[in-house]
């Protein structure tokens, strides 16, 4: 018996966790990372995929989107709005993700046996505050009314997965979704992220981030069009950089009206980046701005020349970091083979935020593969594949199943 059921051979390994950024090997025994290191012995697995020319790194984290999709409640996050996860994140590369408040307490255990424990991804949540989280925008206006007492038996009975408390979506003048997110928060001492919903002069971004959140919770969309983000000289405004100071923490989000190359441009330029790059996809945003994970992370690397080692650290070990999921984001030895494979194309290109800005670039990022827990679950150029002819002269027959009847009649 071999020591490693697979070896990825001579990939460019970019494992922000554990400060790789070089050539070198990566080994799968048991579904867990077993070595990583150069020049590792291709004798000692049973199969070597050869990845030279490739990004190898862990398995994405997508720290923002919505996939309660079994609810079958139209026009809706918790429901028609949300995707299916399995098939949307591992073509990119995804194989951790965080449901970001779809559900609240009355409906996300409908949530967990419909969808959270029945895909092969690994799902994280954050629960909505509203009893019903995204099934209207009309139930996230009345915080008062909210169930107390439901969310905390449900977050605490759900702690496993559930990592946090979200507000999303309010239109009032006043701080109360934030307030009653604050009074929970007392109780189940998990971060907060915001959606700061529709924009109030009541209600200053500013104030919020500098305020009213405490270090780890966490400001999303924060490159959205109603952000102040530059100011009249061309500069990040001064209370961004402090909120940072103090422990706030800027997510992307990306989705179909949350990102602007004019905020997001200079920013990153300055030196201003989101903390985790997400994509909030839903039904609305992958047909339209966000698509995917390579695509979001592609459009970032044309908004921002960043080396490959940030932009991948903003999709695994930061939002693992942030949201406290254990041991994701990392090729660490003993964790799960979690494991993507990039190519980097080139060519001409063209990205689109969310208020018909573009930019062209000369590269793309497409995922080869994916492994979760050492299975392949996306392989787009068969590279673990076997040559057809190099197989037994049989293949694909099955006799213990069926049998392999010979003509006899018509030869």
């Amino acid at each position: 018996m071999k020591k490693f059921d697979f070896l990825l051979k001579n990939g460019h390994v970019i494992d922000p966790a554990n400060g790789i950024d070089s050539v070198a090997d990566v080994a799968v025994a048991q579904g867990k990372i077993a070595a990583v290191s150069a020049n590792l012995n291709a004798a000692d697995a049973e199969k070597v995929i050869d990845v030279t020319g490739l990004y190898v790194t862990p398995g994405l984290v997508d720290a923002h989107l919505h996939c309660y999709y079994t609810s079958q409640i139209p026009k809706a996050w918790s429901g028609d709005y949300s995707i299916q996860p399995d098939y949307v994140c591992f073509p990119a590369g995804v194989t951790t993700c965080v449901d970001v408040g779809s559900s609240g307490s009355y409906n996300f255990d409908h949530f967990r046996a419909t969808v959270i424990n029945r895909s092969k991804l690994k799902i994280f949540a954050l629960l909505n505050i509203a009893d019903y989280g995204m099934s209207s925008l009309m139930v996230e206006q009345f915080p008062e009314r909210n169930d107390y007492d439901s969310f905390i038996e449900c977050a605490q009975r759900n702690a496993d997965v559930i990592k946090g408390i979200k507000i999303a979506h309010y239109e009032g003048k006043d701080w109360r979704d934030l307030d009653y997110a604050k009074k929970v928060q007392k109780v189940f001492n998990k971060p907060i992220m915001v959606d700061f919903g529709v924009f109030k002069k009541e209600r200053p971004y500013d104030e919020l981030v500098m305020e009213r959140l405490d270090p780890g919770d966490i400001s999303t969309h924060c490159l959205r069009g109603p952000v102040p983000v530059i100011d009249e000289n061309g500069k990040v405004y001064e209370y961004l950089w402090k909120a940072r100071e103090r422990g706030i923490r800027f997510d992307l989000g990306h989705g179909c009206g949350s990102y602007v190359m004019r905020n997001g441009i200079p920013a990153m330029a300055q030196g201003f980046l989101p903390d985790t790059f997400s994509t909030d996809l839903h039904a609305l945003s992958i047909n339209s701005y966000a698509i995917s994970m390579t695509n979001v992370l592609s459009k970032m690397l044309a908004c921002c020349d960043m080396p490959l080692s940030e932009l991948f650290r903003r999709a695994t070990i930061e939002p693992a970091k942030m949201l406290d999921l254990g041991d994701v984001g990392t090729l660490s030895v003993g964790s799960e083979a979690d494991i993507a494979v990039f190519n980097m194309l080139e060519g001409k290109f063209g990205y689109q935020d969310n208020a018909g800005g573009r930019i062209e670039a000369s590269r793309k990022i497409e995922c080869e593969m994916t492994f979760r827990a050492g299975e392949i679950v996306w392989d787009l150029n068969a590279r673990a594949g076997t040559p057809w002819q190099e197989l037994p002269k049989l293949y694909g027959f099955f006799p213990e199943k069926e049998a392999y009847v010979l003509p006899t009649r018509y030869v």
